[in-house]
Order: structure tokens, then C-alpha cells, then sequence
């Protein structure tokens, strides 16, 4: 997804516990990480900087007992987006 000030990268975490959303957390920063190689051209070690202090990550649960885990890259750090 991409709003006006963030890209933002979904993992979906089935079944609800808390070693799944750990494992979920983990495959999200990978996905965080391929993101910003493919669309700014970080390396994988170049990116991990800002995936692990600059990116929000938040853990949500759907309707139906699917956890979400999401993370939302602020734009401003490319120099695109609203400040």
C-alpha cells in the first residue's frame, strides 16, 4: 500500500500466538528490507539500518483471528512525501 507520507508493507501472521507474530515480525523487516532495495537500491545490510529505527511497526488482528503485522516506511526519508 502507499499513502501520502508512508509506503507501507503488509505481513499477514496465522495462527494467532506469540511465537507466530515473532516469526511474523521477522518475515515483515525481510519484506521492509526487499522493499527498500527494490524501490531506493539499499543493499540488504544498508537497508537494515533504517528498517530497525525509522519504520513503525504495528501488530494488528482481523475479523477472523488473522494478525497482521505492518510495517509503515516514512517517506521523508527519500526526500518524497509530506514532512
Amino acid at each position: 500500500m502507499d499513502g501520502p507520507t508512508h509506503a507501507v508493507e503488509q505481513h499477514p501472521a496465522h495462527p494467532p500466538n506469540t511465537v507466530a507474530r515473532t516469526i511474523h515480525f521477522s518475515k515483515a523487516v525481510e519484506e521492509v528490507v526487499a522493499f527498500l532495495g527494490a524501490e531506493h537500491g539499499l543493499s540488504p545490510d544498508r537497508a537494515l539500518s533504517p528498517a530497525s529505527t525509522a519504520v513503525d511497526f504495528h501488530a494488528a488482528e482481523a475479523v477472523d483471528l488473522t494478525q497482521v503485522v505492518t510495517g509503515r516506511i516514512p517517506k521523508r526519508l527519500f526526500g518524497t512525501g509530506s514532512p
